[in-house]
C-alpha cells in the first residue's frame, strides 16, 4: 500500500495514522520522495538531531544524522512547539530515522560523506 501511494502520488492526509505497523519504511518513503510525513505535501528535510546556527550543512555527513520529512508548516511547527508536544499532537515518532549514503545523495541532501 505504501508503496502504491508514493508511486502514483495518491494524495493523502494524516498518511501516518493511515500506516502504524509500517512505520519506518514509510517515514523513509517520505523522505525519499520529499513528502511530509503529516500532510502529504512537498517536504523539507528535518533534521532531528540538530546542526546548528553557523554550521556549513555541506560539511556535515548527513548519514549520522536522524532525519525526517516535512512541509514548511510542519518544520516551522515542530520548530516552534518542540518535538514532545509535535509527536502527542499528531500522534507521530519524531525520533526520526537514519538515512545511507545514495538516499542522501538522491534527494539532494549535500554533505561531507565519507565515502567522498
Amino acid at each position: 500500500v505504501i508503496d502504491f501511494m508514493f508511486e502514483w502520488h495518491v494524495p493523502f492526509k494524516e498518511g501516518y495514522k493511515l500506516l502504524p505497523r509500517e512505520q519506518e519504511y514509510y517515514l523513509f518513503q517520505c523522505c525519499r520522495h520529499r513528502v511530509c510525513m503529516i500532510c502529504g505535501n512537498r517536504a523539507d528535510i528535518h533534521h532531528v538531531d540538530v546542526i546548528g546556527a553557523g554550521m556549513n550543512r555541506n560539511n556535515v555527513d548527513h548519514t549520522k544524522r536522524h532525519v525526517m520529512a516535512l512541509c514548511r508548516i510542519h518544520h516551522s511547527e515542530i520548530e516552534q512547539i518542540g518535538p514532545a508536544e509535535f509527536s502527542t499532537k499528531y500522534h507521530v515518532p519524531v525520533d526520526g530515522i537514519r538515512l545511507d549514503e545514495e538516499t542522501l545523495k538522491r534527494i539532494g541532501l549535500r554533505g561531507n560523506y565519507s565515502s567522498d
